[in-house]
């Protein structure tokens, strides 16, 4: 799926992932957001490289904002995420649930953080609340695990019986056809998620999008 980029999501295919957690389900149907904007975490052209970038999670909150709050998705509304969580830009600093969670609600934007199951994820996408979460992450340059269990965020844009869907800021600035509404299978998506987190928490990004119409069903089904 294109050249790597930094230490990312798994690819399917990969051992080394437990099953599905038994308490999760399968979604009921199929979901998506559309229209949701992507961003490139990587931006080498403002001065950091790929090896050093750890700016995950404000771009996945800041696509986030961009589309509940009906906004422009921007490198600066990324630096305000970066610069609220300690700065460093361009490459950012490590940050949690917790702090893009705060962060959010200093811009105004509803969300709540809380562990999901398949009739809540389903629930959150069908209901145009796009999801942070955190996953485990593994070289592409290598084909491995990373065994630092270095975190990686995506945004969970939709869901299928079979399929998660995420925008992934974790892809190079010309990867977007590999990183915008990118399927995963749900079993390695939800070990990956419930390696970093085993009650599969996430941020589910309210907004101003309660009264959209529900969710299109996602490509292909």
């Amino acid at each position: 799926d294109g050249d790597p980029s930094i230490p990312q999501s798994f690819r399917p295919g990969i051992p080394g992932f437990s099953s599905r957690p038994v308490d999760f389900g399968t979604p009921a149907t199929a979901a998506t957001i559309p229209d949701v904007s992507w961003m490139s975490q990587i931006d080498p052209t403002i001065g950091c490289s790929a090896a050093l970038t750890l700016s995950c999670g404000p771009t996945s909150a800041a696509m986030a904002e961009a589309y509940v709050m009906h906004r422009q998705l921007s490198a600066d509304l990324v630096k305000q995420f970066v610069d609220s969580a300690g700065d460093h830009w361009p490459c950012g600093v490590r940050t949690g649930i917790p702090q893009l969670a705060q962060i959010l609600t200093g811009h105004g934007v509803a969300n709540t953080s809380h562990s999901f199951d398949a009739e809540s994820l389903l629930s959150a996408i069908q209901s145009y609340h796009p999801v942070i979460a955190q996953v485990v992450t593994q070289n592409l340059s290598t084909n491995q695990i990373d065994s630092t269990g270095h975190p990686h965020f995506m945004l969970i844009v939709g869901v299928t019986p079979t399929e998660v869907i995420v925008n992934d800021p974790g892809r190079g600035p010309t990867k977007q056809v590999y990183a915008q509404y990118r399927h995963f299978p749900l079993s390695e998506f939800l070990s990956a998620w419930s390696s970093q987190s085993s009650t599969l928490t996430g941020l589910e990004v309210v907004g101003s999008n309660t009264a959209m119409p529900p969710a299109s069903p996602a490509p292909g089904d």
